[in-house]
C-alpha cells in the first residue's frame, strides 16, 4: 500500500488553528468550574487531540 506524503504546510495550518482553539478551551473549562492548572493541560489535550485526528484522516486510515 502506497501513502500519500505528509503535507507539512497543511500540519503547521492544523497547529495554527489549534492553538488558537487552546485559549477558548481554557475559557470553557473556567467557566465549568475547572481549576486554572487543570485547564492548560486540558488545552494541551484538545490540541493535540486535533492534530492526531487531522493525520490520522489526512493519512487515509480505514477499516479493514
Amino acid at each position: 500500500m502506497r501513502r500519500e506524503p505528509v503535507n507539512y504546510a497543511a500540519l503547521l495550518g492544523v497547529i495554527a488553528a489549534a492553538s488558537f482553539v487552546a485559549p477558548l478551551v481554557a475559557d470553557v473549562g473556567v467557566a465549568f468550574g475547572l481549576r486554572e492548572s487543570v485547564t492548560s493541560q486540558v488545552s494541551l489535550a484538545v490540541a493535540a487531540m486535533i492534530v492526531a485526528g487531522w493525520l490520522f484522516v489526512s493519512r487515509g486510515y480505514e477499516e479493514r
